[in-house]
């Protein structure tokens, strides 16, 4: 959450590190669903960032963590955050 706040404040350069610093902590975990939560996160603060591929790429990530977990509804809101506006 923090990560994404700094993001819209501008502060892309320690939103970004903050991001990549719950990376390991979240992966440590087998919590589908906060895996699902930080990488939407992540994905979010990337395209704040203007880093549209690794945004898409984390999506991607995240539907995969929400397709393990069954979570239907995170894996399509997921989805949807793909689809162009």
């Amino acid at each position: 959450m923090r990560s994404k706040c700094l993001a819209r404040q501008g502060k892309t350069s320690q939103a970004l590190g903050l991001a990549r610093e719950c990376g390991p902590m979240v992966e440590a975990t087998d919590s589908l669903d906060l895996r699902w939560h930080a990488l939407m996160s992540k994905a979010e603060v990337l395209r704040l960032a203007g880093q549209a591929e690794q945004a898409q790429s984390a999506v991607h990530d995240a539907i995969r963590a929400a397709e393990r977990k069954g979570n239907l509804v995170a894996a399509r809101l997921s989805r949807e955050a793909l689809s162009p506006v």
